[in-house]
């Protein structure tokens, strides 16, 4: 019941701060003429109910426009939809009962004698009743708010129906008479009622699955902003695609590895804040080269990037797409790099290892938080692959798989037979003369 607001409900609450706060003042000031007409009791419960509506929702459009707290506005939602619920039902009492009788007993005997067509006016706030009640979202506000407001109403009909100046008739010819009910009228209103509030309920489950899929689209969107390149997205969000609710499958990928030289004798000698910005213009620039090459961010591992080429479905070029990215990269650390020493700030040099292979893609974590990955040796190959940098003295090493896979803009030198660390068997691998 009291659970935290979703990012729609507090979209709408919102909206519905600025409709409420306008309609509330609409209600003080249409009011202020019958000061000298209405009595105070009168006065007293029409004013209490359209002042309370108009400060409550004043104060949290105040509040959202200059206050702005996102997980306070979430944790405080259901209590100010409560408070929302009874502050719009005792407005509407106050107008559809207090200042229209029978609530107490009436004086003059000339509304006695017309309740037969004072009954037909109880059934004029139901669509209000119901469309107000729709806004509320949740399904226990939604109930609440129809049960305190169709109650009122449905205790005067009843309180209308079984007293003694009225009548039920049928016919023409018997309705004349102001007290008189038509019987057709209330079966017909009963039955349309009773279908308008199922409807209702109906509709209320309908929006709590729509805004759950539209919380599970922006979910979605979440993750692949936060992987895809955004041609790629667009191309997931135009097909039938869902990564939400991929199975994990095997699927041949060109696996990219950064990691940047020293960098833990670099930070030693810098602020933790420069640390820090350091680490989020490199990134910064290495997502933009990935990207740019239709690849996949996988994570980041402290200095260090992990991409992947060929997800969530292949290009036809991924490894010659993950070469072309490397050779970016090398080529923006190098122009970052002139900018530091102008600026008297040591150099930045960065090893890439890629590697080509078979792997599992899909999603991996718990409900709280799930991640797009690539899984598998190819993925540790690729990461020793990067590794190897520093014994080779590069900071450009592929190995062969990869290396058969593209076609290479500079000559490469092979190393046979290279023994990687955590593996048994040594692979081949191709390096370049250092770029940075």
């Amino acid at each position: 019941m009291f659970q935290e607001a979703s990012v729609w409900e507090l979209r709408l609450g919102k909206v519905a701060s600025i409709v409420f706060t306008g309609l509330f003042s609409f209600l003080v000031i249409s009011n202020l003429e019958d000061f000298a007409e209405d009595e105070w009791w009168h006065l007293a419960f029409d004013y209490s109910a359209y002042t309370a509506g108009f400060l409550f929702y004043s104060s949290i459009f105040v509040y959202w426009v200059f206050f702005k707290n996102p997980k306070a506005e979430a944790k405080y939602y259901p209590f100010a939809l409560l408070i929302s619920i009874v502050l719009i039902n005792y407005a509407m009492f106050v107008d559809f009962h207090l200042t229209h009788p029978p609530v107490t007993q009436p004086e003059d005997p000339k509304y006695l004698e017309s309740l037969g067509r004072q009954f037909y006016y109880t059934f004029l706030p139901l669509p209000v009743i119901l469309v107000f009640a729709l806004l509320h979202l949740r399904v226990w506000a939604v109930l609440l708010f129809m049960m305190l407001s169709i109650t009122p109403n449905l205790l005067k009909a009843i309180w209308i129906i079984q007293h003694p100046n009225t009548t039920l008739a049928r016919g023409i010819e018997n309705l004349s008479h102001p007290s008189v009910i038509d019987a057709g009228f209330l079966g017909g209103m009963g039955i349309i009622s009773s279908i308008a509030v199922v409807a209702t309920i109906g509709l209320l489950l309908f929006n709590k699955y729509a805004l759950g899929m539209a919380q599970k689209i922006e979910r979605s969107n979440a993750l692949l902003g936060r992987y895809f390149a955004p041609d790629i997205r667009e191309e997931i969000e135009a097909s039938d695609l869902d990564l939400t609710e991929q199975e994990p499958k095997e699927q041949l990928v060109a696996i990219l590895f950064t990691d940047i030289a020293g960098f833990t004798k670099l930070s030693e000698t810098m602020d933790p804040k420069d640390v820090m910005r350091l680490l989020s213009t490199y990134q910064s620039m290495m997502v933009s080269s990935i990207f740019a090459h239709s690849g996949t961010v996988d994570k980041f591992i402290g200095d260090a990037v992990m991409a992947n080429f060929g997800t969530p479905k292949s290009h036809g070029n991924d490894a010659q797409n993950a070469y072309n990215c490397a050779l970016e990269m090398h080529d923006k650390v190098a122009a970052w790099n002139v900018e530091r020493r102008t600026a008297g700030l040591p150099e930045v040099h960065h090893r890439i290892g890629i590697h080509f292979g078979n792997c599992v893609v899909g999603n991996t974590g718990s409900e709280q938080r799930t991640e797009f990955a690539v899984i598998g040796d190819a993925v540790n190959v690729a990461s020793r692959v990067c590794e190897a940098g520093k014994t080779l003295k590069t900071d450009f090493v592929i190995s062969s798989d990869f290396y058969d896979q593209i076609t290479p803009v500079e000559p490469m030198n092979k190393v046979e037979a290279f023994e990687i660390r955590g593996r048994k068997e040594p692979i081949d691998l191709m390096i370049i003369a250092s770029k940075s």
